[in-house]
């Protein structure tokens, strides 16, 4: 054997041990499912013995998508509210199905609430297979007098 046929062989063998070393290795993952839909311009307050949260549907062609909501919040008493600028750190949440698409965009009526609290909430849309959009502004509702 030749040093330049020695050579070629050893070339070929590098290459053939390369290729296979080639690219991103890891077991097989399904993407993860994305619903970019959300909650604009969220607001609150009291109507009819209950709060109610509205606010416009960010993709409006992508409502009959959405399959419900989840509506975090958080409760404290009048005068030991967190700061302006402070993060809120949310307590629970409620899970409501389609009927909280409307024609007017977005309505949510929460029950059950103490008039005497003030609330902070946040909604985040779901869509197929319950995959939760981003979250919506954070809104604060005033106790009702």
């Amino acid at each position: 054997m030749s040093p330049a046929s020695g050579l070629l062989l050893l070339l070929l063998l590098l290459s053939l041990l390369s290729a296979p070393a080639c690219g991103k290795k890891g077991p097989p993952r399904v993407p993860k499912k994305t619903f970019e839909t959300a909650v604009l311009d969220l607001r609150g307050g009291w109507a009819d013995g209950e709060v109610q949260l509205r606010g416009r549907i960010s993709h409006p062609e992508l409502e009959e998508e959405i399959t419900g909501c989840r509506v975090s919040y958080a409760e404290f008493p009048p005068g030991k509210t967190p700061c302006e600028t402070c993060p809120i750190e949310f307590q629970g949440s409620n899970g409501f199905g389609p009927e909280v698409v409307t024609e007017e965009g977005f309505l949510c009526r929460v029950p059950g609430k103490d008039r005497g609290l003030v609330y902070f909430f946040q909604v985040r849309l779901a869509g197929p297979g319950n995959v939760l959009g981003p979250p919506s502004n954070t809104v604060r509702v005033e106790p009702k007098q």
